[in-house]
C-alpha cells in the first residue's frame, strides 16, 4: 500500500536492522519469538526488532504526540506482518515480547488494544479506519497539494476506507448508538464518519476531490 509507506517513512519506522546502533537488547528479545514454521526467513525477527525499537523511541516523544505514534507503531506492525505473510501466532508472540520491553522501560506507557486483533476477520477493516482517523491532518495535507506525487494512492486508500466504513456500518454498527461492548469495533466507525463530515463543514479540501468524495460517500 503505497499510502501506508507514506505514512510510515514521516515516522522512520522502516530503518534497516543493520542500520539500528544497538540492537542487541531487541535481538535477545526476538530470538525468543515463535515463529510460522514455514518461514525460514529472518523477517518476522528483522520486524520484531523494527517494532521494538519503534516503541523504545517512545522515550524520545512528546506528551502531546505519544499516543498517535504509538498507535501508528502497532498498525505498522500489523501490515509488516500481512505483507509478509506471517502467522498470527507470531504476531501475537512479538506482541508479547514487547510487553516484555514496555516493563523495562518506565518511560514507556503502551497503547496496544488487543480487542482490536481478537477478530482478525475484521481487523484490517478497523486498523484501515484507525490510520484514516489518526492521520486526518496527513491526508488534508496531501489533498490540498495539487503536485503531490502521493495523491493517487492516497485517493486509493480513502476508497478501501469507505468500503471497510459501509461494510462494517452494515455487519456491526447500524446505528450511530451502541453497547459498551461494542465501543473497540463502533467508535473508529462512528469517527471516520464525523471526520468526513468536518471535511465537508470546513470545506477544508478543494473542491475537486470533495466531487470524488460525495460520490464514495452516499451512504453518509
Amino acid at each position: 500500500e503505497p499510502f501506508l509507506k507514506y505514512i510510515w517513512n514521516r515516522y522512520n519506522f522502516d530503518e534497516n536492522v543493520a542500520e539500528i546502533v544497538d540492537n542487541s537488547e531487541f535481538s535477545s528479545l526476538c530470538n525468543k519469538v515463535d515463529t510460522d514454521t514455514y518461514n525460514h526467513s529472518n523477517e518476522p525477527k528483522n520486524i520484531c526488532i523494527k517494532f521494538l525499537r519503534n516503541l523504545k523511541e517512545l522515550n524520545n516523544i512528546t506528551k502531546e504526540d505519544h499516543l498517535k505514534r504509538c498507535s501508528n507503531i502497532y498498525y505498522w506492525l500489523y501490515y509488516k506482518i500481512k505483507e509478509h505473510n506471517i502467522c498470527v501466532h507470531t504476531f501475537k508472540s512479538i506482541i508479547a515480547e514487547s510487553n516484555e520491553l514496555i516493563k523495562q522501560q518506565q518511560n514507556i506507557d503502551g497503547c496496544y488494544n488487543d480487542k482490536l486483533y481478537e477478530n482478525f476477520d475484521e481487523t484490517e477493516n478497523l486498523v484501515m479506519l484507525h490510520i484514516f482517523n489518526n492521520n486526518f491532518h496527513v491526508i488534508q495535507e496531501l489533498l490540498n497539494n495539487e503536485c503531490d506525487s502521493n495523491k493517487c494512492s492516497c485517493k486509493k486508500f480513502i476508497k478501501k476506507c469507505v468500503d471497510s466504513y459501509k461494510h462494517m456500518r452494515k455487519k456491526h454498527c447500524p446505528t450511530e448508538k451502541f453497547a459498551s461492548d461494542k465501543m473497540h469495533t463502533c467508535l473508529p466507525v462512528n469517527n471516520f464518519k464525523e471526520i468526513m463530515r468536518h471535511f465537508f463543514r470546513r470545506k477544508i479540501i478543494n473542491i475537486n476531490f470533495q466531487n470524488y468524495l460525495l460520490k464514495l460517500l452516499r451512504i453518509l
